[in-house]
């Protein structure tokens, strides 16, 4: 089954064998699930998980996430990597939330989270 991505506002060249152009709405259309990698550095990983995972997950399932999986960057301690089940327009509505940004700083966050740009999904 070959999988598809999103890209804001990004065209990409023409297919290549096991790659597919990436847009939202032909992934919405077909029901796929589509996931969002996001990055942000964090005074404290463990209040970052903590909060992340009681007041920052009700909130993210407010907007329609369908939950997350955090990893810690390999090079920077305070970095943080999450990968959500969530698509592009409950991410924006997210990050446009006027409760988000107290929640974001009792987590401990540094910057604003970043979402990363989906390039391309392969089948293998």
């Amino acid at each position: 089954m070959r999988r598809q991505g999103f890209a804001q506002s990004m065209s990409l060249a023409p297919a290549e064998p096991g790659r597919r152009e990436a847009r939202s709405e032909a992934i919405l259309s077909e029901g796929r699930t589509i996931m969002i990698l996001a990055t942000t550095t964090v005074e404290n990983v463990d209040q970052f998980l903590h909060v992340f995972g009681t007041k920052g997950a009700d909130k993210r399932a407010l907007h329609g996430s369908k939950g997350s999986t955090v990893f810690r960057d390999p090079t920077e301690a305070n970095r943080v990597w999450a990968l959500f089940d969530w698509d592009e327009d409950g991410w924006a509505k997210f990050v446009s939330d006027p409760d988000v940004p107290p929640i974001l700083k009792e987590a401990g966050h540094l910057g604003k989270p970043e979402a990363a740009l989906l390039l391309a999904s392969y089948e293998a």
